[in-house]
């Protein structure tokens, strides 16, 4: 039912999935550093105006140090993203195991056990989350745990066969190391959405 992929397209999505996260932090820390140089200098601006500063004045001082706090944040937010555990993140979207006593879960639960075999990978966490629509999603911490999620509503709508390749799909992402990178990049601007 699930078939492996060849050694070389999986080590070259991999090596893919590495550069697309170095140009991500690379990403952050620009917007980290823009986002401050442009609040700083406002500021720095407002206080010349409201004193009545005339003349010249050197402003490379208040950008370079305000440069250099922003991009010490932002790293310090990127790793710490990296470095949250996979059930904090689990927790953070509300999704809980699956449960072995439901028919729907228990089909999920061989699903996945059955793509553990295929792929290599073992651990993967079958959850569920609490929700009529039909969707999917495969997510993974810094440190290589993962969990394949699936909503309530996609186990009552789906046969085995539609499910296996719903769950191919993700176990997909799972070897390829997509999900890290997702999952980094959807934890890290989520500050900037709540901001």
């Amino acid at each position: 039912m699930f078939y492996s992929l060849p050694a070389e397209t999986v080590f070259e999505a991999k090596e893919r999935t590495r550069r697309a996260t170095f140009y991500l932090f690379l990403l952050l820390v620009a917007l980290y550093v823009g986002f401050a140089n442009l609040m700083s200098l406002s500021v720095w601006a407002m206080v010349r105006f409201r004193e009545g500063m005339a003349g010249p004045s050197p402003v490379w001082p208040v950008i370079l140090w305000t440069s250099l706090a922003a991009a010490a944040l932002a790293a310090g937010h990127f790793f710490y993203v990296r470095q949250r555990s996979l059930g904090d993140l689990l927790d953070q979207i509300k999704a809980r195991p699956a449960d072995p006593k439901d028919q729907y879960h228990l089909q999920f639960i061989h699903l996945v056990e059955e793509m553990e075999a295929a792929t290599g990978l073992h651990g993967i966490r079958p959850v569920v989350l609490a929700d009529p629509g039909a969707n999917a999603f495969s997510i993974m911490d810094g440190n290589g745990n993962c969990a394949i999620g699936v909503t309530e509503g996609l186990l009552a709508r789906l046969n085995r066969q539609e499910l296996s390749a719903v769950l191919a799909h993700e176990g997909a992402h799972l070897v390829h190391e997509d999900s890290r990178l997702v999952t980094t990049a959807c934890f890290l601007f989520a500050v900037f959405g709540q901001i």
